[in-house]
């Protein structure tokens, strides 16, 4: 990874308003159709018909370049010592599990959050696994994709009572019968998350965000940045969208829903893909 178009100022601020648990850089491909990221919606995104993306709440993040709040490193810690120690392959469904029960437990939490005005520029050099490498990253990758376990949903569950969550799964416990209902509930959206991370963002489960940088408007671009049936729920009074988001960094920017994934390409080169970076206050 390099650094070259990466902006600390800019990804600070997106913390400092949003608060994510899970967040990551867009990533930039090392030149036009080269490797970004497997996952489709993690490459930098282009500006749409309202602006340039600064941020983007997403169902899921992945290994590659995540930066996780020390709030919930406690869990994450324990969810690798309990696996094995050659790769870290499929940990993210467990952080972006935790950051999704945080969105869903009303405090004030956003899902996982991609930062696409900061990218980070993947070389895809492949020196790792390479032989004579020391990183065989596909040695363990199996057990690492296992269920959760009681004490994996414990933590996950500690650390977010501490940062203010409401234990809001009782009911379900007396109602169902489960033996814990957080484990439960943790144990279903995991296994979604890991399996069908898309309807993270769908309408039934409160769809997904994005922060909009009007002055990027590309007035004869097709593409839509929110959903077009959503338009009334947009534009939060200055930026906005509860009680505990703060306005003083990036009150100007357009909020707004949108339903599924989020599409991008790999196809653009890295330099005219950094050319859409963002600057607070244009």
């Amino acid at each position: 990874m390099r650094f070259d178009f990466f902006r600390w100022d800019l990804y600070r601020a997106v913390l400092t308003t949003l608060n994510p648990l899970v967040s990551q850089p867009s990533i930039l491909p090392p030149f036009g159709g080269g490797q970004s990221s497997a996952i489709k919606f993690l490459p930098i995104h282009p500006p749409c018909d309202k602006g340039f993306p600064v941020a983007i709440e997403l169902p899921r993040t992945e290994v590659q370049a995540p930066l996780i709040s020390t709030k919930i490193w406690p869990a994450i810690r324990t969810r690798m010592l309990n696996g094995p120690s050659t790769t870290v392959w499929f940990l993210d469904a467990y952080w972006d599990a935790i950051a999704q029960m945080a969105k869903d437990s009303s405090c004030g939490q956003v899902g996982p959050v991609l930062v696409n005005a900061a990218p980070l520029w993947h070389q895809a050099w492949k020196t790792l696994a390479k032989k004579g490498g020391h990183c065989p990253t596909w040695k363990g990758s199996e057990p690492a994709r296992r269920d959760v376990s009681s004490e994996e949903s414990e933590e996950a569950r500690a650390a977010l009572l501490k940062i203010g969550c409401q234990d809001n799964f009782r009911d379900v416990k007396l109602r169902e019968g489960f033996a814990d209902g957080f484990e439960q509930h943790f144990h279903d959206l995991f296994s979604m998350q890991s399996h069908q991370g898309q309807a993270m963002c769908e309408a039934s489960r409160g769809m997904c965000r994005k922060w909009v940088d009007a002055g990027g408007q590309v007035p004869s671009d097709p593409r839509m940045c929110f959903t077009p049936s959503l338009e009334n729920a947009e534009f939060a009074k200055s930026g906005k969208v509860n009680a505990n988001d703060t306005e003083h960094l990036l009150a100007g920017l357009r909020v707004g829903f949108y339903v599924g994934t989020p599409g991008t390409t790999n196809a653009r080169s890295a330099a005219e893909s950094a050319k859409y970076a963002w600057t607070p206050g244009d």
